[in-house]
């Protein structure tokens, strides 16, 4: 299952907002204006910012304080749940009809969804279990 469109096109939105903050306190990539030009750059571009973000929670904190997109209340509230995130490796155990298996360190068992793409389509049914190493938020 995925989030639905309103709330994936939602989550890119605060995030691509987030990593062009992060890109222009670190200094990753050069010349760009704006979220929606940073959107548009290669994911591969993007990683770096990306493993800044997650090496330095703090700036989840910074972002908020300051605001530079003037978000609402509400969608600060949601970047700042970021800070929760997990990062690490996990086994993909199964896929149901409401979210996706994975167990991570400990045996701790969380209920993931995809966001646009279904997981089942990127890691098949038949491929499980796998690992995989990626951030929940």
């Amino acid at each position: 299952m995925n989030l639905s469109l309103e709330e994936a096109r939602l989550f890119f939105e605060l995030m691509w907002g987030l990593q062009h903050y992060v890109n222009r306190r670190q200094g990753s990539l050069n010349d760009i204006p704006s979220p929606l030009k940073y959107a548009e750059l290669p994911a591969e571009k993007k990683l770096k910012v990306r493993e800044a973000l997650w090496k330095s929670p703090g700036l989840i904190d910074e972002y908020v304080k300051k605001n530079p997109e003037s978000l609402s209340s509400e969608h600060l509230e949601i970047v700042r749940s970021w800070k929760g995130f997990i990062k690490g490796e996990f086994f993909v155990l199964r896929h149901l009809k409401k979210y996706t298996i994975f167990i991570g360190n400990n045996n701790q068992v969380y209920g993931v969804l995809g966001l646009f793409d279904s997981l089942e389509d990127i890691v098949p049914a038949h491929a499980l279990p796998v690992m995989a190493k990626t951030v929940l938020l």
